[in-house]
């Protein structure tokens, strides 16, 4: 998915067409809450630097909320809303 959205399939990168897309589907969103449980170890597959590439392409900040347990959410939740995360992304984990 994430390859899809930085229009890295086939190898090639192309910001300015990303980036085009992003301004016409979500032009106000600049902060980006992802939500991952630390519990399970390391976010699986190398995904935190393909976001990480992701969302410089697309000239967004993210905002890491890591959990060990539902109790954590809450908080995580609340961290997301005081600093104005506009999205938030749920990663799977194992």
């Amino acid at each position: 998915m994430v390859d899809c959205i930085t229009n890295t399939c086939g190898g090639r990168r192309e910001p300015d067409r990303t980036n085009k897309w992003k301004a016409q589907a979500i032009p106000r969103l600049s902060r980006v809450a992802v939500l991952w449980d630390v519990g399970t170890g390391a976010v699986p597959g190398g995904a935190a630097s393909m976001l990480e590439v992701a969302a410089r392409s697309l000239q967004l900040q993210l905002q890491h909320l890591q959990v060990r347990a539902a109790s954590d959410v809450e908080g995580a939740f609340k961290a997301a809303k005081k600093d104005a995360a506009g999205a938030l992304l749920l990663m799977e984990t194992p």
